[in-house]
């Protein structure tokens, strides 16, 4: 099953790859990691559309495509919407810890969509939660609206809801024994939650 994954991947990226930069600074918006970039988004569909005829790329507001993203140095696989992909590294510090995550991200048109994995620092689980939460809150300058301690099998996770008026980002986080996972979804506020929880519950630890 991974040789077709990794393929449908591996081809999908090249298609894209022709319109896709890394971006950069910034775990979340302005300039960031959920930067939305609407018209650099139309721009490189645009741009595809008119040099790749027949692409996989189909992108409108009621049609999208999903695929699969599997990570063998983050020991991780997750289904992802169809979009921009980016890819980059990224630290971020809060609680007087500091952890390096490797970040991979898909704009789409009204969504952006990020998973990222990092080493786990040594720190107990509460004030992993709390660096992850707060370092973000701090980033993108939106209020903590929810917070649900949960679990993903029997690693512990948190799942947690950043918003101003015009903005929400669920932000979920899981950690193992050696790894810190942090699943991410900015959207419009008041936009359908489905794509959220397909992102979320799709997400899977790779066993070794």
């Amino acid at each position: 099953m991974y040789p077709i994954f990794k393929a449908a991947l591996l081809s999908s990226i090249a298609t894209l790859s022709l319109a896709t930069t890394a971006t950069a600074q910034g775990f979340l918006p302005d300039g960031g990691f959920f930067d939305t970039g609407q018209d650099r988004f139309e721009e490189q569909i645009d741009a595809l559309q008119q040099s790749q005829q027949g692409s996989v790329l189909t992108i409108d507001g009621d049609t999208q495509q999903w695929q699969p993203l599997i990570s063998e140095s983050g020991e991780f696989s997750v289904w992802m919407p169809v979009g921009i992909f980016t890819s980059r590294s990224q630290q971020i510090e809060a609680e007087g810890l500091a952890i390096a995550f490797e970040i991979f991200s898909s704009q789409t048109e009204t969504q952006k969509f990020a998973i990222a994995h990092a080493d786990r620092p040594n720190a107990d689980d509460d004030r992993i939660f709390a660096t992850v939460r707060d370092a973000l809150a701090t980033e993108t300058g939106l209020f903590v609206t929810n917070i649900e301690p949960s679990a993903d099998g029997n690693n512990p996770s948190e799942t947690i809801a950043l918003a101003d008026d015009t903005t929400s980002i669920i932000i979920r986080t899981v950690l193992t024994d050696d790894r810190v996972y942090v699943l991410a979804v900015d959207r419009a506020t008041g936009s359908p939650i489905d794509a959220t929880t397909t992102f979320f519950e799709s997400f899977a630890i790779e066993a070794d």
